[in-house]
C-alpha cells in the first residue's frame, strides 16, 4: 500500500487519505484539508458570502440546471456504482456520526445518551432480557408515540410487540390472559 506524509499534520497515511487533483494527490490529507477549509471559511466568512452571492447571481441558469431533477437522475444513473461505493465507504467510516444523527432526528437523543441507557440495561432488552448484539443488531429505541418520550431499549421482537399492540395496555393484558388460559389448561 502506497503512503504519503501529510504536509500539515506530518503523519504518514495511505494515499486513499489524500484528495486527487488532476491525477495527482494533494499535499494535505483529507482531514487536514477539511480543517484548513473550515478555518479559512471562518476567517473569511464575509468574503465567502459575497463571492457566493455573486457566483449565484452570475450562474443562476447553471445552478438551476444542476439542481433539476433530470440532471440528478441522469447523474445517478451514470454514476450509480461510484455513488454506492462512496455511500458505503462513508457509512463505514462514519458509523457513530450516522447513528448519532439518526438518533437525534428520530428520538431527540444523542449516541451518548443511547450508550448510557444501554449500560444501565446491561446491554439487554428491557422486557425479555435478551442481548441483540449477539445477532449483530443494536437494541431498538422504544418511545411513546403520542408524546415522543423515550422509555428504554428493546430487542426487535419486543419493540414490534408493543408497536403492533399500539402500546395499548388492555390489548397486552388480554394477550397475557389468553396465554395464561392455555397454560392453565383452559381453552
Amino acid at each position: 500500500m502506497e503512503t504519503k506524509i501529510c504536509s500539515n499534520c506530518k503523519i504518514e497515511k495511505p494515499l486513499t487519505e489524500f484528495t486527487k487533483s488532476r491525477n495527482k494527490s494533494l499535499p494535505n490529507c483529507k482531514k487536514c484539508r477539511c480543517e484548513i477549509s473550515k478555518l479559512y471559511n471562518l476567517k473569511n466568512k464575509e468574503k465567502r458570502n459575497i463571492y457566493s452571492k455573486q457566483y449565484r447571481e452570475k450562474n443562476k441558469d447553471k445552478i438551476k440546471e444542476k439542481r433539476s431533477k433530470i440532471y440528478c437522475q441522469e447523474y445517478r444513473k451514470i454514476n450509480r456504482d461510484k455513488i454506492n461505493l462512496y455511500a458505503k465507504n462513508y457509512y463505514i467510516s462514519n458509523k457513530e456520526s450516522q447513528k448519532n444523527s439518526q438518533l437525534k432526528s428520530r428520538f431527540n437523543i444523542t449516541l451518548e445518551e443511547y450508550n448510557k441507557m444501554f449500560q444501565k440495561q446491561n446491554g439487554v432488552c428491557a422486557i425479555c432480557g435478551k442481548n441483540e448484539e449477539i445477532k449483530g443488531r443494536s437494541l431498538a429505541v422504544d418511545h411513546n408515540h403520542q408524546i415522543g418520550k423515550v422509555r428504554g431499549l428493546l430487542c426487535g421482537k419486543c419493540n414490534k410487540m408493543l408497536g403492533l399492540s399500539n402500546d395499548n395496555i388492555i390489548i397486552l393484558e388480554s394477550a397475557i390472559n389468553y396465554i395464561k388460559g392455555f397454560l392453565n389448561g383452559i381453552s
